[in-house]
């Protein structure tokens, strides 16, 4: 599929259009863009997952009231204590530790997804994608210390 697209996305490209009409040049922009899109999604993982889900009739955003085990709650608010205690001693080898224990518990995750989409298990897929948002969006949080330690140092 992905060969397709980058096949497809040469035909198309709005460069090989500039000759054209204004109704060819307009609909190669619209096209590329969508088909941009569309190889973005599907060359990544985690964002192929959403949409699969999406496409099967599950929207992630109507299953915020998920039910996150005791354990996972516990353990974000470790992490977040960690890293809380990681930026006021700017201790960037620390940082550096959770940052790959992050990371590691991110692609074990991703597995875990991936094995329930493949297995066209949507629902049961949920609760790791969620898992997974959260570790993302710690990732960055753990990112963005990374960079003012740099800044303040």
């Amino acid at each position: 599929m992905i060969k397709f697209i980058t096949i497809f996305k040469k035909k198309i490209h709005p460069d090989n259009f500039i000759q054209k009409s204004k109704i060819d040049q307009d609909a190669s922009v619209k096209l590329s863009t969508y088909l941009n899109k569309a190889y973005s999604i599907l060359k990544d993982p985690f964002l192929r997952s959403i949409y699969l889900c999406k496409l099967n009739g599950i929207d992630l955003n109507t299953k915020l009231n998920l039910n996150f085990s005791h354990d996972f709650l516990e353990q974000q608010m470790k992490w977040r204590e960690t890293l809380s205690i990681i930026k006021n001693k700017k201790d960037k080898g620390k940082l550096e530790i959770l940052s790959k224990k992050i990371r590691k518990i991110s692609k074990k995750e991703m597995r875990i997804i991936e094995n329930f989409i493949n297995k066209n298990q949507y629902n049961s897929a949920i609760l790791n994608i969620h898992k997974l948002m959260f570790l993302k969006k710690f990732n960055i949080e753990i990112n963005n210390a990374f960079m003012l330690m740099n800044i303040t140092q």
